[in-house]
């Protein structure tokens, strides 16, 4: 049931992280980046696809941190109740932001880029729902690998 869902406890369940309308998406996507660019000199979200009617999660890619430790004031930042960092480099960390129903938070994640490149690659891939898996299919029958880094020849074996 849990499958891609943010897990912290055993608080959260589908019930307590709704998927997010299309009208309630933009303005949520528009506050909560106006935080991350306080600390975060680039951020950006995938280009939603335009068949899309609700969204699981708030997706944001950001590079370039504006304050030591960026990552760990998100929480703050972002005003949410849950959190699970990820402390790797270019990982992505999940959030449960309070909806105005008790019980109920909506989700967003943050991915941490370590470059500029990499940022736009990310964003790419990402966009359009799923036409990055796509064409990262299609390009591994030509001997290229797609992926948020970017599009590189495959090593002959």
């Amino acid at each position: 049931g849990l499958n891609g869902y943010l897990r912290i406890g055993s608080i959260m369940t589908e019930d307590a992280l709704p998927r997010i309308s299309s009208s309630e998406f933009a303005p949520l996507e528009k506050s909560l980046g106006n935080q991350l660019r306080k600390l975060y000199k680039h951020v950006e979200t995938p280009i939603s696809a335009p068949w899309k009617s609700d969204f699981a999660s708030i997706y944001f890619i950001v590079f370039g941190p504006l304050v030591d430790d960026a990552r760990a004031s998100l929480k703050g930042a972002l005003g949410a109740t849950f959190d699970k960092l990820d402390n790797t480099n270019g990982g992505t960390s999940l959030f449960a932001i309070p909806t105005n129903s008790a019980g109920r938070y909506y989700r967003v994640e943050v991915h941490e880029v370590e470059t500029k490149a990499e940022l736009e690659c990310t964003k790419f891939y990402l966009s359009y729902g799923d036409l990055g898996s796509i064409l990262s299919l299609l390009s591994r029958v030509h001997g290229l690998i797609l992926g948020t880094k970017g599009l590189k020849v495959a090593a002959s074996s």
